[in-house]
């Protein structure tokens, strides 16, 4: 059988991030003309990259969106050769009446406001007739009380695509993104990117608030949960867990770093993303120089200790999955914050506090392996309140779920016994753990 060569789709930025995927087809073959021709080689190559996750989690600490965009790139792969693909199905158990390639391969930016129309396409692909058609209880819906909200990016984009004619003339657009929202917020700056290359005149700022948004995002999933947090918060009373501060931070500053590499014009106050402290600038400070600069100098140092002695490792995949892993290269970008320098297009407005001496703790963990810097990373014990005006942090937190008619002082006192017997059974686990370590 004559061998047909496969059209090359563009290679996007992600082979850039995630070496093993270009390692695993070329740099623009996508697969070799044998894999089209059902040779064994070719399709070894092809079942290399859908077997590879880089891991656990998948993402091994890159930024989100661009791994979103490998994955998209993936699925096209298996999309044009669904023989060699098939194998996926019967690993995930995909059930017959739900199309995930199609779903996946056509559903939206995450920064589009979708119409009705959008979403019954989507629902049928997913394969939930019954959800296309509005045919469900009424109890699946007001089960969940949270308040699901669109990003000002999105309503943004929204509103410069109603006004192709005009929009050449606004000069200035503060976006002001003072509640968590849906769809990966912190990626959707991508999307102004058209209108900025556009207008050379227009100039964007995206405020987001530490306190309604930043901190608020959950610490389980790359979404909003906000009946979790109310009910299930790290710490007992309610207050910010420091284990919770940083990742979102790292999250929102690495997406604004990579905008230039996504087209985004690089010329001084283009785009600039503003970490807003307000109203508490003190408190802010606060938890940037307790929490974000120490998680930073652990990632600094976890990465020092990594390169002069490589061997006290498993791997290196290990050290970037850990706790004391963020994003790569994202103490850099905190350095710039501190040091006031607009280049990286972030700035906020409070003192992000200095930048930590790693020595003291490289020096201090001298052998440690990836198992101890992950143990000692935790800090159940340092927590943050809000301060005045703001409420309380869980009276901040509850803002985000509508008032649930269940909810009763008889709820509170049940809630409260709960975590009575939580605690009981938690002291008798650890009893029973020592008691097995002396029997070892």
């Amino acid at each position: 059988m004559k061998a047909t060569k496969t059209p090359a789709l563009e290679t996007p930025m992600v082979f850039v991030a995630y070496p093993p995927w270009h390692a695993a087809l070329g740099a623009n073959q996508l697969v070799s003309s044998s894999a089209a021709s059902g040779a064994p080689e070719g399709h070894r190559r092809h079942r290399r990259l859908l077997h590879w996750d880089g891991g656990a989690s998948g993402k091994l600490r890159k930024v989100k969106s661009v791994f979103r965009e490998g994955v998209r790139y993936a699925l096209k792969v298996a999309s044009a050769h669904p023989e060699s693909s098939k194998f996926l199905l019967r690993r995930w158990n995909v059930k017959p009446h739900h199309d995930y390639p199609r779903m996946l391969l056509s559903g939206p930016e995450p920064w589009l406001i979708p119409t009705e129309s959008n979403l019954d396409r989507m629902f049928r692909d997913i394969g939930y007739r019954g959800l296309a058609k509005g045919a469900t209880s009424k109890d699946h819906w007001e089960s969940d009380c949270g308040k699901y909200r669109f990003s000002a990016a999105a309503t943004a984009i929204h509103f410069l695509r109603s006004i192709p004619n005009s929009r050449c003339h606004i000069r200035k657009i503060c976006l002001c993104e003072d509640y968590e929202a849906v769809a990966y917020p912190e990626c959707h700056a991508k999307g102004l990117v058209p209108f900025c290359r556009e207008n050379p005149e227009l100039r964007i700022e995206r405020r987001v608030s530490l306190w309604r948004n930043i901190f608020q995002k959950s610490y389980w999933w790359d979404g909003c949960d906000w009946e979790r947090r109310v009910d299930s918060p790290l710490d007992r009373e309610g207050r910010l867990a420091a284990d919770e501060v940083t990742r979102p931070v790292a999250d929102w500053m690495v997406e604004a770093s990579v905008l230039g590499r996504a087209g985004m014009p690089q010329d001084p106050g283009r785009f600039t993303l503003v970490l807003d402290g307000d109203p508490t600038p003190e408190r802010s400070s606060e938890v940037f120089c307790l929490a974000v600069q120490r998680d930073a100098a652990w990632q600094d140092a976890v990465e020092q200790c990594l390169v002069r002695d490589p061997l006290n490792w498993s791997s290196v995949l290990n050290m970037k999955l850990s706790r004391t892993f963020y994003f790569v290269g994202f103490p850099q970008l905190l350095r710039q914050l501190a040091s006031d320098k607009s280049s990286s297009g972030i700035r906020c407005n409070f003192d992000p506090g200095e930048p930590w001496d790693i020595a003291p703790i490289v020096e201090a963990n001298r052998g440690w392996n990836w198992d101890d810097w992950y143990e000692r990373s935790h800090r159940p014990d340092l927590v943050f309140e809000t301060a005045p005006p703001l409420p309380r942090w869980a009276d901040l937190v509850r803002e985000n779920i509508f008032p649930r008619i269940w909810e009763t002082e008889e709820r509170e006192e049940i809630e409260e016994w709960q975590w009575e017997e939580w605690e009981r059974e938690w002291e008798l686990e650890e009893l029973e753990l020592e008691e097995l370590e002396r029997e070892e």
